[in-house]
């Protein structure tokens, strides 16, 4: 079970390849199993975030036309590119595309591009302007979904469903802009809100057992673990055997939700899913099988 950092991750990735070592990484670095067949990651990476959200609008919301507004850099880029993808997959369009200079944070003219521009600004939040699309992506960082909500009320999108990733999972964001995030859709690891069996259980033995507060990285350590004993507990004896018994075992009933390894070692899982209610964060929907 290997490294966290995106650099060691690459490194340690290419010896057990070139050594023919089995290996679990616990990082986001993408790409890292492509193409080798040793390696295996247990992580939420910023793109099975884009996908996800995408197929919980499209498959469990029932949404046709979707928009997207991300920061022009390699992380909005990269995250916009996998939403669309994985939208158009599943046969939604994306329809209002918008963009931003993350450095400038001016986000007046891409709002005013993506609602029209034509606000009436009426004083009831009751009030829908009609745009395109039904949903919309903002794959930012908390503090800037913060300047871009409020905005987004002022041009009269005051019932709009937001999509985001799980960097929007902080209290400030919540009990300040919580009123502009009702019904919003934030895909997460691990946290205290899953009623899971597996996710309390874990929870309360880490809390027995350390007097520490289980977070993300512990939940994937113990599911990397999991899998290990899981495969050498169906018979794995070789390297070899090691590597077919990951890749063929069905999904591991993990801390982060029933996951397994795609046919690249990937982790594949459906995340938590979690909205805002008033200034809470509370469960909208848990890990599931379904892709």
């Amino acid at each position: 079970m290997g490294p966290l950092t995106s650099r060691e991750s690459l490194a340690a990735a290419q010896t057990a390849q070139a050594t023919g070592v089995p290996i679990i990484i616990v990082s986001q670095r993408l790409g890292v199993t492509t193409g080798r067949s040793m390696v295996f990651r247990v992580f939420l990476t910023p793109k099975h975030q884009a996908e996800a959200v995408a197929r919980y609008a499209v498959r469990r919301l029932n949404l046709s036309d979707l928009g997207v507004l991300y920061p022009n850099d390699q992380y909005g880029q990269a995250m916009y590119g996998f939403f669309r993808a994985e939208a158009q997959r599943l046969g939604a369009r994306v329809a209002s595309i918008d963009s931003y200079d993350p450095n400038q944070r001016n986000y007046n003219d891409p709002v005013n591009r993506l609602t029209g521009g034509q606000s009436v600004r009426r004083a009831s939040t009751a009030y829908q302007a009609s745009v395109n699309f039904q949903a919309l992506f903002v794959p930012d960082t908390a503090a800037a979904i913060a300047q871009i909500l409020p905005l987004m009320a002022y041009n009269d999108l005051t019932r709009m469903v937001y999509l985001g990733s799980s960097i929007w999972l902080t209290k400030d964001l919540a009990q300040n802009s919580g009123r502009y995030l009702k019904g919003a859709v934030i895909p997460d690891a691990f946290n205290s809100l899953s009623e899971r069996r597996q996710a309390t259980r874990f929870r309360e033995a880490f809390n027995q057992s350390t007097g520490r507060v289980a977070d993300q990285f512990a939940a994937y350590g113990f599911d990397a673990g999991l899998a290990l004993a899981t495969a050498f507990g169906a018979g794995a004896g070789t390297r070899a055997q090691l590597v077919n018994a990951l890749s063929a075992i069905k999904p591991f009933d993990g801390a982060t939700g029933p996951f397994s390894f795609g046919p690249d070692g990937d982790y594949q899982v459906e995340p938590l899913m979690v909205t805002v209610d008033g200034t809470k964060f509370e469960l909208l929907a848990e890990p599931s099988e379904y892709r």
